[in-house]
């Protein structure tokens, strides 16, 4: 009857040296980006270069360039949230790879207390509404431009021509009277 050796097998020291500092350098980026943010680590580099792609076409002078840092900061931190919320809620005395598998520490700071105040359906329904507005932000939109600015995305998207000043008011006379 053979037993068996509860001891691992010998390795040689030297097997897998080659490359294992960068491994190492990659996991703990990885571990750090993925502790703060979660899931989305892993669309921050399409977020990214959204960001960029609305830069180059919208040259920004500098005094926009905080507004837009705060407006695409509060939408990552928003997406944590979710990814907290829908990630299972883990705590932080699970450690950081559990907390990386959901919303990350942001998340958690954000989304935790909304779930636990107002239940899940209630944080997904206020972290939408910090999504709305982290757009209005990053677009330059104020709250009474909304309709007129969907106006000019339905134009721009199909093609239609939006009616000017002149015509609207033209037509709103002729309503009226």
């Amino acid at each position: 009857m053979a037993t068996s050796d509860p001891s691992p097998p010998a390795t040689d020291k030297n097997d897998n040296v080659q490359g294992s500092g960068q491994i190492g350098l990659v996991a703990a980026v990885s571990l750090g980006i993925g502790g703060m943010v979660g899931r989305v680590a892993v669309i921050m580099p399409v977020l990214l270069l959204v960001l960029a792609g609305w830069l180059f076409r919208h040259p920004a002078s500098v005094h926009d360039n905080g507004r837009i840092g705060i407006g695409f900061g509060l939408l990552v931190v928003t997406i944590a949230g979710f990814c907290h919320v829908a990630g299972g809620r883990p705590a932080p005395n699970t450690g950081l790879p559990a907390l990386s598998k959901a919303g990350g520490l942001f998340g958690w700071m954000l989304g935790e207390p909304l779930a636990f105040l107002l239940t899940s359906v209630g944080a997904y329904v206020v972290l939408a509404l910090f999504t709305f507005f982290s757009v209005l932000i990053v677009t330059k939109t104020p709250p009474n431009r909304i309709g007129r600015r969907l106006g000019d995305l339905y134009g721009w998207m199909f093609g239609a021509e939006r009616p000017s000043d002149e015509e609207r008011a033209a037509t709103k006379a002729a309503k009226l009277a």
